[in-house]
């Protein structure tokens, strides 16, 4: 192998080199301008969002000082006043309905034999 041809080598492994580094170089280029891209993007989605929000607290506002108003105009009520208990009251719980296939708990019935529950069949 002569001088030249070891010279001829080192210049293509340069010049390899180079363009690695050079096509390196354009790829973080691309990448920088994309992600650029994405976070004005977001930033966009963030202002609308924010502006959303503040119209949404605007209108609240607006509500809650329409029904302060209205409830100012209204004539004051009577207090609801309970009547002190005399002692003759009696409680009526409400009844719960029985379904069918069911206790009166609401659960379904259930049997517990002298072995305890039954053993579990698998159905064919």
């Amino acid at each position: 192998m002569g001088h030249d041809q070891a010279a001829a080598q080192m210049i293509v492994l340069v010049l390899y080199v180079g363009a690695a580094l050079a096509l390196l170089g354009c790829g973080w280029l691309a990448s920088a301008w994309l992600h650029q891209r994405q976070i004005e993007v977001l930033r966009l989605q963030l202002r609308q969002a924010k502006q959303t929000a503040a119209d949404h607290a605007t209108q609240a506002r607006k509500q809650i000082g329409q029904l302060q108003a209205e409830l100012a105009s209204r004539p004051p009520g009577r207090p609801r006043v309970a009547a002190p208990p005399t002692g003759d009251e009696t409680v009526v719980l409400p009844q719960i309905p029985a379904f069918h296939g069911t206790s009166a708990s609401g659960f379904a019935p259930t049997e517990i034999g002298p072995n305890g529950f039954e053993p579990t069949r698998l159905l064919a």
